[in-house]
């Protein structure tokens, strides 16, 4: 299979190749068909939240921002000065461009 990578996971546009690259970091199983839609789909990306809040027992908080046009954020609550937060025009991408940080830099 080949090797997906994303230059930048704060940028990463939602899409096959996006949950597919979430799909092999999380270690997610293989397979069978088509990929689920983690950075399009809510339910789906909501499991992906669930997973990392259980494998990497850290505060993950998610929600809307207050500018216009509404966008969401994802963030990773490591530590009193090194939270990281990213992003994005939806809930699932921003839960998904998070998760791509996190099993960077746990893995």
């Amino acid at each position: 299979m080949e090797q997906l990578q994303v230059t930048n996971p704060y940028n990463a546009p939602a899409g096959e190749e996006l949950d597919r690259l979430i799909h092999e970091k999380l270690l997610l199983g293989a397979l069978n068909g088509p990929c689920p839609a983690y950075s399009t789909n809510e339910s789906a990306a909501l499991v992906i939240l669930s997973k990392l809040k259980k494998m990497f027992h850290t505060p993950l908080v998610t929600g809307k921002t207050h500018a216009r046009p509404v966008r969401y954020f994802a963030r990773w609550d490591s530590g009193p000065s090194t939270s990281t937060e990213v992003l994005a025009q939806t809930l699932p991408l921003a839960i998904c461009r998070l998760a791509l940080i996190i099993a960077e830099k746990r893995h």
